[in-house]
């Protein structure tokens, strides 16, 4: 016998035998919630998004931003029920030029935020983002952080439905550097700063880099310490900064009336390479990895001495 179907019974069998017009979960509050951050107001939002952490076993609301003219940010936000009521913007290291992430700090709850300063490091490595580029220098120096801040607490705001009760900063070397602009531009951005060895007195910093470079490069390399013990062009030997390293030890190791080590208090130290490495000198005309030649104690010596003009 044949056996005719309504229409109607025709569409219910076809939808219930395709998979992919079943009806799909919809999104978790927390999560549309994490979603609409892409459409927050006065801010370019990039994405926004479930991430997991790999520090813990809870996932968290991942969003990434740009600020004009190429400060980009992102931001680590738990759920709720994990937030522990506090910001912290994740200081920097070295020149910068990416996002850096803090998952253990997710992982006790806190809702951080981090920038690139203002470059891309992968396009522009070093200090050259900064040539013929004011803009670039003044986001490095202070612009990127505070307006990072500024997005990281209004995306606060909005994710959890009320401010920080607590912000804080965190960093080391840059990020101390970071954290100290912070505390004299912009000081109502933290109810607390850990600037952990700041690089700061900048210029100061730079001069020292580049003159221990001139050094260890001067009269091709005759001066460094790093020793080519084979002769085939590639400095393979580190024992001569060992050398260095035991002299200045048992010099001022026990300073302190502890030999630990550890020289407590540098500026205590009395070393000075051209009469404590006296008897360390290389024969006329050798070099090895355990003395030292004029050139490399040329190089010890501006070491220590540090940065000065002619005059």
């Amino acid at each position: 016998m044949l056996r005719f179907y309504s229409p109607i019974v025709f569409l219910l069998l076809f939808v219930s035998g395709s998979p992919s017009l079943l009806a799909q979960p919809a999104d978790q509050p927390q999560e549309q919630a994490c979603k609409a951050l892409l459409y927050a107001r006065n801010l370019t939002i990039i994405s926004a998004g479930i991430r997991s952490n790999p520090l813990s076993e809870e996932s968290y609301c991942y969003v990434r931003g740009i600020i004009a003219p190429a400060i980009h940010f992102h931001a680590q936000l738990p759920w709720p029920e994990n937030w522990n009521g506090r910001f912290l913007q994740w200081g920097d290291g070295g020149k910068d030029g990416d996002l850096d992430y803090a998952n253990h700090r997710v992982a006790e709850g806190y809702a951080v935020t981090n920038s690139n300063m203002g470059h891309d490091n992968s396009v522009e490595s070093g200090a050259s983002f900064a040539w013929n580029n004011r803009q670039a220098e003044i986001d490095f120096g202070y612009r990127a952080v505070h307006l990072t801040v500024m997005a990281g607490k209004y995306l606060v705001n909005q994710f959890y439905n009320q401010a920080p009760e607590y912000s804080y900063f965190e960093g080391c070397s840059q990020g101390g550097r970071q954290g100290l602009m912070e505390a004299q531009r912009f000081p109502n951005d933290f109810d607390g700063i850990v600037a952990g060895a700041p690089a700061f007195a900048y210029q100061a910093l730079n001069a020292a880099g580049i003159w221990n470079l001139q050094s260890i490069f001067r009269d091709n390399l005759a001066g460094n310490l790093a020793v080519d013990t084979n002769s085939d062009g590639s400095f393979d030997s580190l024992k001569l900064i060992e050398v260095l390293h035991e002299q200045v030890m048992g010099k001022c190791d026990a300073n302190d009336g502890i030999t630990d080590g550890v020289i407590n208090n540098p500026l205590t130290c009395d070393f000075d390479p051209s009469r404590d490495l006296n008897d360390l000198m290389c024969s006329e005309g050798t070099s090895t990895d355990e003395c030292f030649s004029e050139a490399q104690l040329q190089t010890t010596i501006d070491l220590y001495t540090g940065p000065v003009d002619d005059n």
